[in-house]
């Protein structure tokens, strides 16, 4: 009798080491849940550059960089959109980039992926080129919102 006793005993106490064992490992897994999503929290940030003098259809001339007026951004990329704005039947090669990743803008604003993944800190940029024979434009209103998770 004795021997069912501390039996039963002995299964208790593994029962509840192994719910300790398991209420540790569910506690970890919400914190690791929760500090990744803290830092995944989405968000977005814009900046805006002067206008921009484009005179060379051989030299890309460069905007400032555009970069979040606030603390670090941590995170990723996920969306970014522009705008810019040049003189009616401009015609030029436009770009925006990311460190050495350029996205060719086909219009004077829209959104795009390419640049999901990169850091959301990256400073981005736009170069212009004029095309061969055209007149210098000067390039308004150039601005980005970069989303970011």
């Amino acid at each position: 009798m004795a021997n069912v006793q501390t039996s039963m005993v002995s299964c208790r106490i593994r029962r509840l080491q192994s719910t300790k064992i398991a209420q540790v490992v569910l506690l970890n897994a919400c914190l690791i849940v929760f500090a990744s999503s803290a830092t995944a929290t989405p968000g977005a940030w814009s900046a805006t550059a002067p206008r921009l003098n484009v005179a060379s259809s051989e030299i890309p001339r460069r905007s400032a960089l555009l970069r979040p007026s606030s603390a670090p951004i941590k995170g990723t990329i996920t969306r970014v959109s522009w705008h810019y704005r040049a003189p009616p039947g401009s015609r030029l090669s436009a770009y925006l980039c990311a460190n050495q990743h350029c996205q060719y803008l086909a219009a004077e604003g829209g959104a795009s992926n390419a640049f999901h993944g990169l850091p959301a800190s990256a400073p981005l940029q736009f170069r212009f080129r004029l095309h061969p024979g055209q007149r210098p434009v000067t390039i308004e209103a150039l601005g980005v919102l970069v989303n970011h998770r």
